[in-house]
């Protein structure tokens, strides 16, 4: 009996003994830990709050890094210095010589060394190019001005709109740096780089349509158009104006769209529900969708028809003289710029598509998917067949040593890449 309880108290002991030091190893393991985390902060010299954990939000390959702490932002260099403190609710994504903040409600600009550019005493401000439009008040009544990047005052807070103009209006010649608008946006200013009045006009919106007519848009939304010396063409009464070429607009009326000849103002085909933009021949491609078909008509500004309407696509291809129709996915005819059949053609591309300067591409049926290249007059640029051809875009970067002058497409051959000139000369893409 002794034997046994001298047995049971040695197995208790040790699994004692064996709680001990698994509780002291534990504990040696939680110290090492925190005192790494205590020897690598994640910013130096910053004290870290444990409660408000420090998260990346917009993770980017440049050093300086948006971070944010608990409810507020900041910008940290390479995870050790912080450049903006946290102490911002919005802040943009990028860090910038100056950038909108937001704090305590207010929003305000700051600059790179977080030093107040504009102060926090605005309800929205839009970072444009090359302003500031700021915004004090509520959605009910207030104001808009225009501040520069040193926080300077363009214009004063006291418009009904006001921001940068982008629009291809022309005033005695020179375009304007800026608009506002006054009385609650009924009248529209136009204003130069320094904020001087260039020109008012009693309309909430004022947009360049042509060399010839502007669009206006009246305080009951009406759209109608004037010309350059501000006489009326079209009253305000439309739904809304499309375009203007010559002696003919584009506009809708009781969601209906037609044609009007803005001298007599005679409307043609009203039948049809949608107008294409006029293009460099004076004509539109006009269509009207019933269920799944579109019937394709071709007519010129003065409203006369070129091509009937059909259960047809017509596609004015870009770089050319002439129009393809296409009828269940296929091209079926090729036209000029009056709408007449070309003659001599007897085969037809299943797809084509302008290049620049009187080149276009098309495919066939029997080339295997590879590309064809013609000149506008329908004869074949080369015998050379192309995996791809990518047309020139002016908005593309090319190398320095490319003429885009010259340069009509960039072409897959034989599994290379090529510039292709105007010229038949090729120079292999590196």
């Amino acid at each position: 009996m002794i034997k046994i309880k001298e047995m049971t108290y040695k197995i208790v002991k040790l699994f004692l003994t064996f709680l001990m030091f698994l509780f002291i190893g534990f504990g040696v393991d939680a110290q090492v830990i925190e005192e790494e985390e205590e020897e690598m902060p994640v910013f130096e010299d910053h004290e870290i709050e444990d409660d408000k954990p420090i998260v990346e939000t917009w993770p980017r390959s440049a050093d300086t890094v948006r971070f944010k702490r608990g409810y507020v932002y900041g910008f940290v260099c390479n995870k050790k210095e912080i450049l903006i403190p946290f102490e911002y609710s919005e802040l943009p994504r990028k860090f910038a010589k100056v950038m909108v903040a937001k704090k305590q409600g207010m929003m305000g600009v700051i600059n790179a060394k977080n030093e107040i550019i504009v102060p926090f005493e605005y309800k929205r401000i839009t970072h444009y190019r090359d302003c500031f439009s700021v915004f004090k008040g509520t959605n009910k009544a207030g104001k808009w001005g225009i501040l520069d990047f040193e926080g300077n005052v363009i214009l004063p807070v006291e418009y009904a709109g006001a921001g940068p103009y982008t629009g291809k209006l022309k005033i005695d010649g020179k375009q304007p740096s800026y608009y506002a608008g006054k009385d609650n946006g009924n009248v529209k200013l136009f204003l130069d780089e320094a904020g001087k009045l260039m020109k008012e006009v009693p309309y909430r919106r004022y947009h360049y349509l042509s060399d010839q007519y502007n669009r206006v848009i009246n305080d009951k939304y009406k759209h109608g158009i004037v010309n350059n010396n501000d006489e009326i063409i079209l009253e305000c009464k439309y739904g809304h104006v499309f375009w203007a070429k010559g002696d003919i607009g584009c506009v809708t009326e009781d969601r209906k769209m037609f044609l009007i000849n803005l001298k007599d103002k005679t409307v043609h085909h009203d039948a049809f529900k949608y107008y294409n933009e006029v293009d460099m021949h004076n004509n539109i491609i006009v269509y009207n969708s019933e269920g799944k078909v579109k019937h394709h008509a071709l007519m010129n500004v003065n409203g006369e028809t070129l091509v009937a309407p059909a259960d047809q696509m017509i596609l004015f291809v870009d770089g050319t003289n002439m129009y393809a129709i296409s009828k269940g996915g296929k091209i079926v005819d090729l036209l000029d710029v009056k709408g007449k059949s070309i003659p001599g053609i007897e085969k037809y591309p299943i797809q084509i598509n302008g290049l620049r300067d009187g080149f276009y591409t098309a495919r066939y049926e029997d080339d295997n998917n590879m590309r064809r290249i013609f000149k506008s007059d329908r004869t074949e640029f080369t015998s050379d067949l192309y995996s791809t051809v990518y047309a020139y875009d002016p908005l593309h970067k090319y190398p320095a040593n490319i003429d885009v002058t010259r340069l009509i497409a960039e072409v897959h051959l034989d599994r290379k890449a090529y510039y292709l000139f105007m010229d038949g000369t090729k120079v292999e893409k590196k």
